[in-house]
């Protein structure tokens, strides 16, 4: 593959990485806030993630070795709180493991049975669950070329069913304000942004093109920010108050079969591709950085993921929602904290910026637990 080539696959494997089983609680917590309200913080978090994106490419710029988060903090700011992240990032990305079997499943149950009725759709999550685990087992190389297949045609059939939808509500309906909590919205939308644990994966797929590291982070974190506005007013406009949870279920009811089969396509491919790049990403991290054998690690992982789906740990919602808010709140604070101890070439923060958005994840996180208490 020549340097020039190389931006293409980084970038698809980010863009795939975060489109994922977020993108579908969107539209539901955005017309529940009220659509201009929802509107504001995809802007906002898109903004702020982009940051922490940005500031996570330049520590792996910066450090000759290549490491996932944890490994740059042990690095950075010491053994203790390595643990801390090692521990943040172990139960990040296995939640998000977690959401994309209970809704992946849901979405490739609706396919098998379809094409095979004969198969019952609550098998669906257990055929995920080994697709994805059998996709994890054939190592690296493997993992880029199925990611980038995949998620072209997710970002093809994304447009096509915005595309599609009958707009039957009236898009003057989206000039709203709500007064359901934003910390449901804010979550859910933090979670569905986030992929800064495949940027280490990013450079090396660059090689020595590092300079294409930025933009391809600034592509890979737009166009999925762009695809979940198109989305969710494709599905608002078309579903208005019957909007659901999950999005796809609502366009079914309203439209029909025909409609749930391309939904659930959609979303398979979409919950794939991020179950790839973020499984990927903790296997490596676990090999990497915890010293965990390689097939010790892809079987701690299936292990746990298993053991709480069938302990019944399957609102995705919920999943989502504190793995956003929690996990990925800290890695981000982590990320900012490596990055004030950068040399002043790679530091671009400043001070007031990482202060303010520490902020705003630690307040993200007390409005997540209230919204939980509640």
């Amino acid at each position: 593959m020549s340097v020039s080539s190389r931006g293409l696959p980084a970038t698809l494997l980010l863009i795939g990485t975060i489109v994922g089983v977020g993108m579908f609680g969107i539209p539901f917590v955005m017309r529940e806030a009220g659509f201009l309200t929802g509107a504001f913080l995809l802007a906002l978090l898109t903004a702020v993630i982009l940051a922490v994106h940005l500031a996570y490419a330049r520590i792996v710029l910066a450090t000759p070795t290549v490491h996932r988060l944890p490994g740059y903090v042990r690095l950075y700011l010491g053994p203790i709180p390595a643990l801390v992240a090692a521990l943040s990032n172990v139960l990040g990305l296995g939640g998000a493991l977690l959401a994309y079997v209970v809704l992946g499943g849901a979405f490739l149950g609706s396919i098998a049975h379809y094409f095979l009725p004969g198969v019952p759709a609550s098998a669906g999550p257990m055929l995920f669950f080994v697709f994805g685990f059998l996709v994890l087992l054939r190592g690296l190389r493997f993992e880029g070329l199925a990611n980038a297949v995949l998620t072209i045609g997710l970002v093809g059939g994304v447009i096509g069913l915005a595309l599609a939808l009958p707009h039957r509500e009236a898009f003057g309906s989206l000039l709203t304000f709500g007064s359901f909590s934003v910390a449901a919205a804010y979550g859910v939308i933090l979670f569905a942004l986030d992929g800064a644990a495949v940027i280490p994966n990013m450079r090396m797929i660059l090689g020595r093109a590092t300079e294409r590291l930025r933009p391809t982070v600034i592509i890979g974190v737009l166009v999925p920010a762009a695809l979940y506005l198109v989305f969710a007013i494709a599905v608002i406009t078309a579903t208005g108050a019957g909007t659901t949870p999950d999005a796809v279920s609502g366009i079914a009811v309203r439209f029909g079969e025909p409609f749930l089969l391309i939904g659930a396509l959609i979303g398979f491919l979409a919950t794939i591709t991020s179950f790839i790049g973020l499984g990927g990403a903790l296997e490596e991290m676990l090999v990497s950085d915890l010293r965990i054998r390689r097939r010790r690690a892809l079987a701690g992982m299936a292990g746990a993921v298993l053991v709480l789906y069938l302990l019944g740990v399957n609102d995705f919602l919920v999943i989502i929602g504190v793995v956003g808010a929690f996990a990925i709140g800290i890695d981000s604070a982590f990320v900012l904290a490596v990055e004030r101890r950068l040399p002043a070439p790679f530091r671009r923060l400043p001070s007031w910026l990482r202060f303010v958005l520490m902020l705003l994840f630690a307040v993200g996180a007390v409005l997540e637990i209230i919204h939980i208490v509640r």
